[in-house]
């Protein structure tokens, strides 16, 4: 019995060490920001269907680096309800002026479609595919490859979520309207700034409150 609580403690201690440290690199608001709903009703306008779009612009800020990779993904859905299965994310580098477009939409959609419509799309646009037969909902993850975002380079400059600006709706296409979308994690000035003693003032020199 004694071996087998020591193996318990030895193993929460390792648990305990090892998991904030990568914690620290998803939930940290620089990195990582949240769109807690997206929709995705497979057809066309006489049946009310529904896609999820989403902008991404590097506004070229003085805080900035020249390019940032992200990765967007739709959570929620089983992989059944992708095309291809488990297909949930993409991964992309936005450059300085750079606009990026993410459309979550069903796989045979007539109008979004880089298959059918290769004209109307091009190398900054970004498609997560659902099945023609689901109708899949869930919460958007936007999060940065740089696993360091309030770390600066070189020249004072940080690779982080807080240099890009986004936004994003889910369109319903019968009325040509739609829901615009909130990025929890996207309002980076919601900040405690002490704990009322004077200590702990936080840094806000890595461009925050910018989106």
């Amino acid at each position: 019995m004694k071996k087998i609580v020591f193996a318990w403690l030895v193993g929460l201690v390792a648990w305990a060490v090892l998991v904030p440290s990568t914690m620290a690199q998803t939930i940290d608001r620089s990195r990582v920001a949240i769109s807690p709903f997206a929709q995705i009703v497979p057809g066309g306008p006489a049946s009310g269907s529904f896609y999820t779009f989403l902008a991404f612009t590097h506004p070229s800020l003085s805080t900035a680096v020249s390019q940032i990779e992200v990765t967007v993904s739709l959570e929620g859905p089983a992989d059944g309800e992708f095309e291809p299965s488990a297909d949930r994310s993409e991964t992309f580098t936005i450059g300085a002026g750079e606009t990026h477009k993410v459309f979550i939409v069903a796989t045979n959609h007539a109008g979004v479609n880089p298959t059918t419509n290769t004209i109307a799309f091009g190398a900054r646009d970004h498609f997560i595919t659902t099945s023609s037969s689901a109708a899949p909902f869930g919460n958007v993850r936007v999060l940065t490859t740089n696993t360091t975002p309030t770390v600066a380079d070189g020249n004072g400059r940080y690779n982080n979520l807080n240099q890009i600006s986004m936004w994003g709706v889910i369109f319903h296409e019968a009325n040509g309207a739609g829901f615009a979308m909130e990025f929890i994690g996207d309002m980076h000035d919601s900040t405690v700034l002490s704990t009322g003693n004077g200590s702990n003032v936080v840094d806000l020199t890595t461009g925050r409150g910018i989106n």
